[in-house]
């Protein structure tokens, strides 16, 4: 009767419409198991979460892998296939969507002669000075060994200072890593390397979204190739 006597809410209501005892066990008994199965699903669908974010989910440095960045590409192209047919093409006039490219110049070199273990150090460095360049709401990512790259909204008319703004941060920051008061093996790292950098702005079609990526990842990769033909020419 112990049951009767500290019923429920819900069970106190049942009692009073003449319930057994074992009809009143039974839906204790049914409501245990509802809620035994909503704590499976409610845990499911976190275990599903989780797995979606490792997913996308550089496990090195914390930022998006380069699933996420297709990914976001792929819903990019979907928002300005829909601001063309609708009205939100007003917004476009105001803001922009910008793509930066980003590859750690000389990174090899440290691989080669100060280990995999510092180049993976100075991965982890490069993608807190870079979070620590951008805005909470730029998205960024590490979509290649040593590449990095971010898709920010900008005001129309900005996106070159907005640009040379990041990319002077980003160095501002990383001669400060560098100002170790002793050559550490974390600092030498810093100190061998740097970071070349390219951007481009989306236009109001979708389809130039691949088109626009090809062309500054060809840009950066021809700021490399002067880099180090300015190496070179100072060895000479």
């Amino acid at each position: 009767m112990e049951l009767i006597e500290s019923p429920t809410p819900y069970l106190e209501i049942l009692s009073r419409e003449g319930l057994s005892v074992e009809a009143l066990m039974a839906v204790a008994a049914l409501q245990r198991i509802i809620t035994l199965q909503a704590a499976a699903l409610e845990q499911k669908d976190r275990l599903i979460d989780e797995a979606n974010g490792m997913a996308l989910t550089d496990s090195l440095t914390g930022l998006g892998n380069r699933r996420a960045f297709d990914h976001d590409l792929e819903m990019l192209a979907h928002d300005l296939a829909s601001m063309n047919r609708s009205d939100e093409g007003e917004a476009s006039r105001k803001f922009r969507r910008m793509l930066i490219l980003g590859d750690i110049d000389y990174f090899k070199l440290v691989n080669d002669i100060l280990g995999y273990e510092l180049g993976d150090a100075t991965l982890v460095t490069v993608a807190g000075l870079l979070r620590k360049s951008m805005r909470r709401e730029d998205k960024l990512y590490r979509i290649g060994g040593d590449e990095f790259a971010a898709i920010i909204i900008v005001k129309r008319g900005m996106e070159n200072n907005t640009f040379q703004a990041i990319a002077q941060k980003f160095y501002r920051y990383l001669n400060t890593a560098r100002s170790g008061e002793e050559l550490s093996p974390e600092v030498e790292a810093l100190q061998a390397i740097g970071m070349s950098f390219a951007h481009g702005v989306f236009s109001n079609m979708a389809r130039s979204i691949e088109e626009l990526s090809q062309t500054v990842s060809a840009t950066m990769w021809r700021v490399k190739e002067i880099k180090e033909i300015k190496r070179t020419d100072l060895r000479v």
